[in-house]
């Protein structure tokens, strides 16, 4: 439905918006754009669905658990830090 409502808008476009880009150019920017539109809603729910899943998990264990949920909560922190360069240096050298 949104790449038929951007497609009915690139048939209203001017001429001089025509000869200024190609018909692939145009078109391809139509399915990138539709496809960045069509996918915001589904990141944005996650952002903050998996931010309240976290906060509940870490409120059960410190309920079911205690104290000693801050210390496996910090050494879960340190070896995700500590473990980034590692998982950084492959993306960097494909």
């Amino acid at each position: 439905m949104l790449s038929a409502a951007i497609y009915q808008k690139q048939l209203r476009l001017l001429n001089a918006a025509k000869i200024a880009h190609s018909p692939s150019e145009i078109v391809k920017l139509v399915t990138f754009d539709a496809y960045g539109i069509g996918e915001f809603p589904y990141w944005f729910h996650q952002i903050w669905t998996r931010s309240l899943q976290l906060c509940l998990a870490l409120a059960i264990v410190y309920y079911t658990v205690g104290l000693a949920t801050i210390a496996a909560v910090i050494s879960v922190i340190v070896t995700v830090i500590a473990s980034s360069p590692l998982v950084k240096s492959p993306i960097k050298y494909h």
